[in-house]
């Protein structure tokens, strides 16, 4: 292998360490200061100000040096020594941070200052190294090569940039979640030692004549010069250059910052989908690299083929915004014909990535020639290396002041396509500067100056009129739903591009559901039967969609009747802010403080009026606008309650509030007795990944009950303490009765069906070998993406609420009486529905007679059904099929008894047995209503001798019963009977029978039951 070969190998390393440490230091740093736009621009100021600080250090320095490649591998090693020690420091520093400094300090604004000041200081020596690398490299390869100086550049350029392109998919996909952020540090460290190893191995294997030379030649003045300069002093074309290199990295990452933004709207802003764009970005510079490697060099008039590659990467960012328009289509394409198949996910993120690379790439592959080039033509003109450094250096440091001016001013003030036209439009005056420069009379400069202005002030009026970005397919939402709504569908009432995020509110044609999504996902929604101002005149009939509301107003409620004397609430995410007008409604409450990213939020929240006027003028209600984790380090207040509700988990960011040490710190900020209450989702996720929270919380809190308070939402009331008996009376408050009055009132019944779990529920599965989620093991931001693209649920854990045998109080033997048939629960919440439905069917069929709710009306149905069995049943002769008898017994049983447990209706039963015994049922019949009864009444002797007539048809395809309702109550029938063997091969016998998942959670629950009672401690 040649010396050449070797060298390259380890640029690629270099490469994929440096952007391997780029996306860790993200990740660690947004847990110091907050995952919010502010802390975005601070690792990528330091990042990047740092390495044009190393880089124009540098840039003097190399030309002394006697082989900088040499002196490279040493800043390799160093960089390695950094990602080494970089966890351990990371936690010592924080650790101190929180505990030490920021209580001594006087005010909130210190606490920020020194909060960004140490995040700061924690990657701010790597990144001077990182950015004393290429220099290096290029000096080395330069030195290699006189006479062809801009080939050298690109080279390096070209090698570096892949190794980063392919060092942020291998980082994001795949090493974080192999080792979590400390191995993957310790793995770029091995990058950096591999760099280091690969240059030592090939200037031992040849030393290069060049670099034993007088580094001072190298890069001397050539013939060409003259040429290159033309009318320009040596000085006088340096400023220029440089300009230019701080000029085009100021446009360049105005195209990035809007580019992310705009394509976070298709692709979804999950952190995937930014390191799918961060990648395609730095492939095209790489691929730029590459076509002017030659180039660089041969071109007679530099400034002239330079001012064309900036004219026409301004024109090309124009150009692109069509295809980006067109990428909605693509995008639904994918998102409706890829899940489920083999493969799907791979292929997925695969089209994600061809739409990154075709928005990016016209304008990336034009930025990545002008460094090259700029480069080459100042060490052709005689600049000597130190133009190396001072041109990366100038380059780096213009990233900055994009990367800030972008993403802080620019983009709330222009929005997305005002922001990318004016960057456009940057790179195009950048153009014809050079153009005019290179001219040799004043006519011409004139004519280059006059046509460029022209064409690039009519592309970017084109671009304005024939491709406007439209709101309402802006904020579609394509990546979830596959479905581009038309005008005629939906009605744009709010659109703004914050700095965080694109909100926009719209309005449902249809159904008049109010929906407030942030970056194309809704994140918060309100049907039209919801609004006070309509209550008189709408019906009462279900609005789609509409359950949005029931969990806005049920999670925080439930955490606040944990706290019968509420003082004093935090509320994190405002969302629609009704959450903040359920808590707002409880007298006791003296002040309660709302901590939102993006105030865009709370301007889009403006559509929900007048329902959620009282979280704005009420005066106990304030707002900060903050990263949640950055307003608790900030401030030494104490709260009675903390509640959480935030975007998805799958959204960058958010799963930050899900870790073991979110929950950690948050503990330092409850009262005595305070609680926090946290929206967790069953939907898009699976039941490992909802595992993986619950872990983390069981780790930090002793104490907490879980309640399902939606389809599938859950809210979660953890304590420090012993959780008090709830109050359920705050469903009654006079402030929540006026935003509920146009659906069934919360009764206290209602509430108590909703009990999902507590913290010894599922503590055979938490004392086991699951993992807990981290922030540096991010379990659930790493598959929570997956988990929405495929539409998994935690069913498992669903099934803990809304099935008829509930395994806690079986096991447990918790009796629970019916619940009053006078209530008519609250549309959405599945659990009080369904006993809502059994109790009115037992009404109805004692009293004969039976009016479904108005609210209900799919309830006359299953009367209809209760009552043909009941005739069928009361027959004398038998039924022409038993199977379909036994199916019909099934259903009527199950929804006469939703929601009870040690009791059975008696009166159902002595018909069934009395039909049983006239009728000569034959023996799988009878163990198929013995089982239930068993089940009904705690009688497990009943269960498992009915468990042992029903497992053996299974295996010739008879079903009596439900596989799923014969597996659980088979297997709890034999434990509580002292049988586990018998119990173990039902598990085995059922579980595919039944449909289940292997890692379904309720067979892995029983499972744990199971290896319980055979070492003999029994369920």
């Amino acid at each position: 292998m040649s010396k050449g070969v070797w060298t390259y190998a380890a640029f690629i390393l270099s490469g994929a360490a440096g952007l391997a440490y780029e996306v860790l230091w993200g990740r660690y740093l947004g847990l110091f200061v907050g995952h919010s736009a502010y802390a975005q621009v601070l690792v990528l100021s330091v990042y990047l100000g740092g390495m044009g600080v190393g880089a124009l250090s540098v840039g003097d320095l190399s030309k002394r040096l006697r082989s900088p490649l040499l002196w490279y591998a040493g800043v390799e090693i160093a960089l390695a020594l950094f990602g080494i020690a970089f966890h351990t420091a990371f936690q010592a520093i924080t650790d101190v941070a929180y505990d030490s400094i920021f209580p001594a300090l006087p005010g909130a604004s210190w606490v920020g200052a020194a909060r960004w000041g140490l995040a700061g200081l924690l990657i701010l020596p790597q990144s001077v190294l990182l950015g004393t690398t290429f220099p290096l490299m290029a000096a080395g390869l330069v030195r290699r090569d006189t006479e062809h100086p801009g080939r050298g550049v690109a080279t390096a350029y070209l090698a570096n940039s892949l190794g980063a392109a392919g060092g942020i998919l291998a980082t994001g996909f795949w090493a974080i979640a192999w080792w979590g952020l400390p191995g993957t540090s310790l793995a770029a460290a091995g990058l950096n030692l591999g760099a280091a190893l690969l240059i030592f191995l090939a200037l031992a294997r040849s030393p290069d004549p060049a670099e034993s030379a007088d580094p001072a030649a190298a890069g001397g003045p050539s013939p060409e010069s003259a040429a290159v300069e033309g009318d320009h002093d040596l000085a006088g074309l340096t400023r220029l250059l440089l300009a230019v290199s701080f000029g085009t990295a100021v446009a360049s990452f105005g195209y990035e910052i809007a580019w992310i933004r705009m394509l976070s709207l298709v692709l979804g802003s999950a952190t995937h989908s930014f390191e799918l764009m961060l990648s395609a970005f730095i492939l095209g510079l790489a691929l730029g690299a590459w076509l002017i490697r030659d180039w660089a060099d041969r071109a007679g008039e530099p400034l002239r083929l330079l001012g064309g590659i900036q004219v026409v990467m301004g024109l090309a960012a124009l150009a692109t915004l069509p295809l980006y328009l067109g990428s909605f289509e693509v995008m639904g394409m994918l998102v409706r014909d890829l899940p489920g198949r083999d493969g799907g996910y791979l292929i997925f993120n695969l089209g994600r990535y061809v739409i990154c690379l075709a928005v990016m790439l016209p304008s990336t592959i034009m930025a990545g020639m002008t460094l090259p080039i700029i480069t080459g033509t100042l060490l052709r003109a005689g600049c000597g290396e130190r133009a190396i450094g001072r041109v990366y250096g100038f380059n780096t440091i213009g990233s900055v002041c994009g990367a800030g001016v972008a993403g802080l001013v620019a983009l709330p003030a222009l929005g997305l396509q005002g922001l990318l036209i004016v960057a456009a439009t940057l790179d195009v005056a950048l153009g014809a500067w050079l153009l005019a420069r290179s001219a040799r009379t004043a006519k011409l400069r004139y004519s280059f100056v006059g046509t460029t202005a022209l064409v690039g002030g009519l592309a970017a009026v084109l671009a304005m009129v024939w491709f406007p970005m439209d709101a309402l397919l802006l904020g579609s939402g394509v990546f979830r739903t596959g479905s581009i709504p038309g005008e005629d569908e939906r009605e744009v009432l709010f659109a703004k591009d914050g700095r965080t995020a694109t909100v926009s509110v719209h309005l449902s044609r249809g159904t008049g559901l109010v929906v407030l999504s942030t970056n194309g996902k809704p994140d918060a929604s309100m049907g039209p039967r919801w609004f006070i101002d309509g209550r008189d005149t709408l019906p009462l009939s279900p609005i789609p969609g509409s359950r949005d509301f029931t969990t806005q107003v049920m999670a925080p409620l439930v955490a606040a009747a944990f706290v019968p004397e509420l003082s004093n609430a935090a509320n994190i995410g405002h969302g629609s802010g009704m959450s903040g007008v359920a808590l707002l409604a409880n007298p006791t409450l003296e002040r309660m403080v709302t901590v939102e990213i993006e105030p865009a939020m709370v301007e889009g929240s403006f559509g929900f009026l007048p329902n959620n006027e009282r979280v704005f003028n009420d005066p106990r209600s304030t707002f900060v606008f903050d990263d949640a984790k950055s307003f608790f380090a900030a401030n030494s207040e104490r709260f009675d309650l903390i509640f959480a509700e935030p975007s998805n988990p799958w959204v960058s960011g958010s799963a930050s509030l899900f870790t073991k040490e979110f929950y950690h710190r948050i503990r330092d900020y409850l009262s005595d007795g305070g609680v926090v209450g946290q929206w967790v989702q069953i939907y898009e996720l699976d039941d490992d990944l909802f595992l993986s929270v619950l872990k983390a919380l069981d780790q930090e809190f002793p104490y907490y009950q879980a309640y399902l308070v939606g389809d599938a939402d859950v809210a979660i009331v953890a304590s420090l303490q012993p959780l008090r008996e709830p109050d359920w009376s705050v469903f009654a408050l006079e402030g929540v009765q006026q935003v509920t009055v146009s659906v069934p009132p919360f009764e206290p019944e209602h509430l108590a069906s909703l009990f999902l779990f507590d913290q010894e529920t599922f503590r055979p599965l938490l004392d086991g070998d699951l993992e807990a989620n981290s922030d540096f093991d991010p379990i659930l931001d790493l598959g929570a993406e997956r988990a929405r693209f495929e539409g998994t649920m935690a069913v498992g854990l669903l099934s803990f609420a809304a099935n008829r045998l509930d395994l806690r109080r079986a096991l447990g033997e918790i009796r629970q009486e019916p619940m009053p048939h006078r209530l008519v629960p609250t549309r959405g919440l599945v659990p009080a529905v369904n006993w809502g439905r059994a109790a009115w069917l037992r009404e109805a069929m004692v009293q004969r007679g039976g009016i479904a709710p108005e609210q209900y009306p799919e309830w006359s149905e299953d009367l209809l059904d209760l009552r043909d069995f009941l005739f069928l049943t009361g027959s004398e002769t038998p039924p022409d099929s038993w199977w379909n008898w036994a199916a019909a017994f099934a259903r009527s049983e199950q929804n006469l008894h939703w929601g009870t447990a040690g009791w059975a209706e008696e009166g159902f039963y002595r018909a069934v047995f009395a039909f049983l015994d006239r009728a000569s049922a034959p023996s799988e019949t009878r163990a198929a209503v013995d089982l239930m009864y068993g089940v009904s009444t705690f009688d497990w002797s009943r269960v498992a001798s009915a468990a042992d007539v029903l497992l053996s048809p299974v295996a010739l395809g008879e079903r009596w019963v439900r596989p799923t309702v014969l597996l659980d109550a088979a297997v709890i029938g034999y434990l509580k009977t002292g049988r586990a063997d018998d119990a173990r091969r039902a598990l085995a016998t059922l579980t595919d029978s039944s449909g289940r998942a292997p890692g379904n959670l309720r067979n892995r629950y029983l499972d744990i039951l199971i290896e319980k009672a055979e070492a003999g401690s029994g369920p």
